[in-house]
């Protein structure tokens, strides 16, 4: 699993992008792979990788959660 934060996320346009921690290029996630389509630029996200002919997309996308301390 890679993890990485929210670059960009548009829930009335369905799409949005996320900076991966690992330095590679910003992958596509799109609503139906989100399990809360409430992201916002910021959130940290665990995810895996898929290449598609259109380039890569996020999959499995669960949020990460920080510690209430």
């Amino acid at each position: 699993m890679e993890t990485g934060t929210v670059k960009w996320f548009s829930p009335a346009e369905g799409y949005g992008f996320v900076e991966p921690d690992n330095g590679e290029d910003d992958v596509f996630l799109h609503h139906s792979e989100v399990p809360d389509e409430d992201l916002e630029e910021g959130d940290r996200l665990e995810f895996e990788i898929e290449e598609t002919e259109k380039g890569l997309n996020a999959v499995n996308i669960q949020p990460i959660t920080e510690p209430e301390w």
